[in-house]
């Protein structure tokens, strides 16, 4: 918008620009560095590990994102440029790849395999994963698949669904085939198909998303536990502060608030890693970090023991209300049955009542239960039209797994 360390005028207070950030995928040993909507640099290891990344001479200089194809070996970028070196010919929709195993040479010739594809349905290209058989595209709108079909024309593109846009360039994953990304306003599958995914806290998550800040969504993968985690900023957060996971065995959803900017599966290291950023921080760091002053980032091991970091994990599980006869008759809860595995402390057990579906719930203590790692049974009195448990545990070193809910119920009045 103007020169550097010079202020801005007025009128120029509305510019957006997407946050700084960075796309990295492996060219043999080496690393191509690439800034979302920008440039593309090549960390070469043979420089030992305090050497600069480099930017690559003849790539494009602006890209939407980009990956390296993993068998072919191409770089390819999206949302780039029509003319290489011209940032004002980016085109959102063209993907360019290079010659195989050159990612200096963009340039289509008879005698190499560089060329590049305008596509069709959307505004923009997001993001791309590598997944089996091809690379899947995503736009703001549409899926598309990209396959290697060598000469002469090296990849073919086709549509593989619409209405089905990604909401950021780190918000989609590809598990053993399947790919999975959040868009919009909704979650999505492709397993061969694209498909929209059943979320019950679809709401939760949509009706308070700050969407300025949707490139910041990023999504990792918990091998142990089969699921998948994408982080975001809640409506009134500039940062990641909440999480939404899926679980792909067994169809389940799970909210919290976690900040978590970065994310690695285990593999190279026996834990998951996640990361979380200290604006403020100026703490020293293991490793020289090269232009930073403030702003630190603390690397944590994730699923490492049963506490948060040395303190108590405070967590709850909530079932939906049931009721009797569509909450025609009112229900007396005479006592539950806990089911817990691997319970280690206790546990409290809460009724929410409610008399009517418009009406408030209510708690007392009477309804408010401990099961003990031993307790068989409880005894209650509870009664609504409409009744939920909440389990909750608050303290450290507790673990439980939850079974079947089983409740004694039978109708009655209000009293």
């Amino acid at each position: 918008v103007g020169t550097w360390n010079t202020a801005r005028p007025q009128t120029d207070n509305t510019v957006s620009i997407y946050p700084r950030i960075w796309q990295f995928d492996n060219f043999g040993e080496d690393v191509i560095c690439q800034i979302i909507d920008g440039k593309s640099f090549l960390f070469d290891t043979s420089d030992g590990i305090n050497a600069r990344a480099t930017q690559i001479t003849n790539a494009p200089t602006k890209n939407a994102f980009s990956i390296v194809a993993p068998v072919e070996r191409h770089f390819i970028c999206f949302g780039t440029e029509l003319t290489i070196g011209d940032t004002t010919t980016q085109d959102p929709m063209l993907v360019r790849f290079s010659n195989q195993e050159d990612i200096n040479n963009f340039v289509a010739r008879n005698e190499n395999t560089a060329g590049d594809m305008r596509l069709n349905g959307g505004s923009k290209i997001v993001t791309a994963i590598k997944s089996r058989g091809q690379i899947l595209i995503i736009t703001d709108t549409s899926l598309h698949g990209m396959q290697y079909v060598g000469t002469p024309y090296t990849y073919a593109f086709q549509q593989l669904g619409a209405n089905c846009g990604c909401i950021g360039p780190h918000a989609a994953i590809d598990v053993n085939g399947q790919a999975f990304w959040m868009g919009e306003d909704s979650f999505h599958v492709f397993d061969g198909s694209s498909k929209k995914l059943i979320s019950p806290v679809e709401d939760y998550v949509f009706d308070d998303i700050n969407k300025t800040q949707a490139y910041k969504v990023h999504v990792g993968h918990v091998s142990q536990f089969n699921e998948i985690i994408w982080w975001y900023c809640s409506s009134s957060s500039n940062s990641i502060d909440r999480w939404v996971s899926y679980n792909y065995l067994e169809s389940t959803w799970s909210v919290g608030t976690m900040p978590r900017t970065a994310w690695s599966d285990s593999g190279t290291f026996d834990k998951p890693q996640g990361a979380e950023y200290f604006p403020d921080s100026t703490a020293d760091t293991y490793n020289t970090i090269h232009g930073l002053t403030s702003g630190r980032s603390l690397l944590y091991n994730q699923e490492d023991g049963i506490n948060g970091n040395g303190s108590a994990i405070n967590t709850f599980l909530q079932s939906g209300y049931f009721d009797i006869g569509d909450g025609e008759q009112v229900m007396f809860m005479k006592k539950f049955i806990p089911d817990f595995k691997e319970q280690q402390n206790n546990l409290t057990v809460q009724l929410i009542l409610k008399k009517y579906p418009n009406a408030n719930a209510t708690i007392s203590s009477s309804d408010l239960h401990t099961v003990t790692p031993t307790t068989e049974k409880v005894d209650t009195r509870a009664r609504g039209r409409q009744i939920a448990l909440k389990i909750q545990s608050q303290s450290a070193d507790t673990t439980w797994r939850f079974g079947t809910l089983r409740v004694e119920t039978q109708p009655d009045g209000l009293r």
